[in-house]
């Protein structure tokens, strides 16, 4: 009887020990996808940051410089 209350026992904690490890797995993924976005508007960031400074230079260059303010 004890063998056979074990054995369950055994089986519900290996049951729940997988269900963990999907979850983990599970959160794993949806991490790494979370990563990935980060990166990438990271490097949109980035690259309009550099647009925005591209203009503000071209559009102080294109102001007149007869020394009046």
């Amino acid at each position: 009887m004890k063998i056979i209350l074990l054995v369950i026992v055994l089986f519900f904690a290996v049951a729940v020990g997988m269900a963990l490890l999907v979850r983990l797995t599970q959160n794993q993924q949806r991490l790494a996808e979370l990563h990935r976005d980060l990166k990438r508007n990271n490097a949109e960031l980035e690259r309009q940051r550099r647009e925005l400074e591209r203009l503000a230079a071209e559009k102080e260059a294109q102001k007149p410089r007869d020394g009046k303010f």
